[in-house]
């Protein structure tokens, strides 16, 4: 998987948990056993189906600070409520380089559905933009042994 696909897939999970307003956690999704399949066009298209058990714990991470292990992620426009999530940031990763992101989606406790919109800025200042979309259901509220965080 390339830097930009692990970070959009990231950045788009992360961005379906982001709270209205604070106590709104039981309005975003729920915390256990989740398939996803994330569709990316970046001159070319590519699918892929994951499975990830996700904690409340890593829930409340992501509530607060969606963010990849590749880039660091801000967003300067934030809006989340009654099932609709819209982001506008920029992400960077250790050397620089960065990817602008602007998504949009529907979500719900056991399902969601972002589109985002990209612009992946080469170090020679040359942007090539990129979709990605991403539907993912929960599959379970528990996650197999296998697949528990720390197994």
């Amino acid at each position: 998987m390339t830097p930009a696909r692990t970070a959009l897939c990231a950045v788009l999970l992360a961005a379906c948990c982001a709270p209205a307003a604070a106590g709104a956690a039981e309005k975003t999704i729920l915390p256990g056993y989740w398939e996803s399949t994330d569709t990316v066009e970046v001159l070319f298209s590519s699918t892929k189906t994951s499975h990830k058990c996700l904690t409340a714990d890593q829930v409340e991470q992501w509530l607060t600070a969606p963010a990849t292990s590749h880039y660091a992620c801000t967003y300067d426009q934030r809006h989340v409520g009654d099932g609709h999530a819209s982001f506008h940031g920029v992400c960077r990763d250790k050397k620089g380089r960065s990817l602008t992101v602007a998504i949009k989606g529907e979500y719900a406790p056991e399902h969601f559905h972002l589109l985002a919109h990209f612009h992946y800025m080469l170090t020679a200042g040359i942007a090539i933009p990129g979709d990605a979309t991403t539907d993912a259901h929960r599959i379970s509220a528990e996650c197999p042994v296998s697949e528990e965080p720390g197994k």
